[in-house]
């Protein structure tokens, strides 16, 4: 009864209890000492060994049990306090989270405002500088004296200078907001080649410069990738050549550094023979803004961002891109990408060459050819109806989407140019109402989309609604003059 008092009690109801007893000494007795709390049962006559032995040990223990109990008191405590450091740290990261959060949801916003704004901007830019310099290549069409023509071709060569340097920073916004994207179809390296000779051999023949391509016949004829970005590399870099080449010759070469049936390593080289560059300069070409030095921005302009977006673009389609150069000798832009062979067959679209002097000479019997232009821009509806009555077309107009369905549902046309972008009813709306017209007649119009700027897929897109092909502003006298002879059967 002492012991089970004793158990009940804070002070001792740890402290180790021994049973003395002369009486008690059958195992049922100590088995009951044991239950009630005591820790061993010594019998009479006492063995002081013993005692001293087992006095020792459980003093020990006691000990021991109370200094653990101390720690694990203390280190409670610890805990403890940790435990409410870490409640508070957690707070502090919830609330910090949320706060990121919120803030990544405003950049999101802001992100979205400013792509949009870099859209409506774009737009509302290139618009009427698409009509400066349209206007003024219409105007090179009539009869000027020498120094109008060179003060004419002067504002023009300005306007499309500006509209570089526009595409250029709009293009490097893009792509370090992270907007820009692979689009993987399958495409021909010579009909990229075909597609960027006419103009490039027009710059490269006013300087006096020799052209020439050369096409690894190992390539294959189709394959897989983005023809889009492969096809302003070779823009920028070639035309990079022209500006800095003042004699001698700019060549194009393409070949097969490796190859396997289903993937192939595609170099593209373009060599000049221009001003060069020095080697401590090499490294700082490809950063944006960036050029050899000062001076030659001063002498050839442009805002060094067409290296820069070329890098990019290289390094998105998993390749790199280099440079070799001697000062006074040229240099050697390169850049190797690989690309997958493609078994789809794409029927190769052929653009004849030109230049200035044989398109103004172009003469083709069109009186009897009907076009309907479409277009709500002013500028741009004269700039596309005087380079067609250049040719002596016959012209009908519309300002809107619902003036163009009115018109060419009932009037037969040999070929429709359609605006995108037009209040009222759009040019892919209208598109689609004189399609649904037409399909009980067993007709189908020609229609080419005229857009500011061609995005990623647009062009299926256009042909998703009904569109037969689209040609981009600045409206171009060559194009306007392929497209009415693609879809009649005429050639320049």
């Amino acid at each position: 009864e002492t012991v089970e008092l004793m158990r009940e009690e804070e002070k001792t109801k740890l402290l180790p209890v021994i049973f003395v007893s002369a009486i008690y000494t059958e195992d049922f007795h100590i088995v009951r000492g044991i239950e009630t709390g005591a820790v061993d049962f010594i019998p009479k006559p006492i063995v002081p060994v013993i005692l001293r032995g087992k006095v020792k040990v459980f003093l020990d223990l006691y000990i021991h049990k109370t200094q653990l109990e101390d720690i694990v008191e203390k280190r409670t405590l610890e805990l403890n306090k940790i435990n409410e450091t870490l409640k508070l740290e957690i707070a502090e990261r919830k609330k910090a989270y949320q706060i990121a959060e919120e803030a990544k949801a405003k950049a999101l916003t802001a992100d979205k405002h400013k792509s949009a704004f870099l859209a409506s901007m774009s737009h509302e830019i290139r618009t009427p500088l698409n009509g400066i310099i349209a206007m003024t290549e219409l105007i090179l069409f009539g009869e000027l004296n020498d120094e109008q023509r060179s003060r004419i071709s002067s504002v023009k060569k300005s306007g499309e200078s500006l509209l570089d340097i526009i595409n250029e920073i709009l293009d490097i916004s893009k792509i370090e907001a992270g907007k820009v994207e692979l689009e993987i179809v399958d495409f021909s390296i010579k009909e990229i080649v075909n597609n960027i000779k006419p103009a490039m051999s027009i710059r490269i023949q006013k300087k006096n410069l020799a052209f020439s391509i050369n096409i690894d016949p190992n390539i294959p004829e189709f394959l897989l990738g983005d023809p889009v970005k492969i096809r302003q590399v070779i823009i920028n870099l070639i035309g990079n050549a022209i500006k800095f080449t003042d004699k001698g010759k700019i060549e194009l070469n393409i070949e097969v550094e490796q190859s396997t049936d289903e993937n192939v390593t595609v170099r593209f080289a373009v060599t000049d023979t221009g001003i060069g560059i020095p080697q401590d300069k090499i490294e700082g070409l490809f950063k944006s803004f960036t050029q050899a030095d000062s001076s030659t921005t001063r002498k050839y302009g442009g805002t060094g961002l067409g290296l820069a977006i070329s890098k990019q673009y290289v390094g998105m389609m998993g390749g790199e891109i280099n440079v070799e150069s001697k000062i006074g000798q040229g240099s050697t832009f390169s850049f190797v990408i690989p690309l997958q062979v493609s078994t789809k067959k794409i029927n190769i679209k052929q653009y004849p060459e030109r230049n200035i002097k044989n398109i103004e000479a172009t003469s083709v019997e069109n009186e009897n050819i009907s076009i309907l232009v479409v277009e709500d821009q002013p500028i741009n509806l004269e700039i596309i109806v005087g380079l067609l009555e250049l040719k002596e077309y016959s012209i009908t107009t519309a300002c809107n989407g619902v003036e163009a369905v009115d018109k060419a549902t009932n009037n037969k046309f040999d070929l429709i140019f359609m605006d995108i972008q037009m209040p009222e009813m759009d040019g892919e709306e209208a598109t689609k109402k004189i399609r649904e017209h037409e399909k009980d007649k067993n007709i189908h119009t020609p229609i080419v989309a005229m857009t500011a700027h061609a995005m990623k897929g647009h062009k299926d897109h256009f042909l998703e609604i009904g569109m037969d092909d689209y040609i981009e502003k600045p409206i171009k006298a060559a194009i306007v003059y392929d497209m009415v002879n693609k879809f009649n059967g005429n050639t320049i």
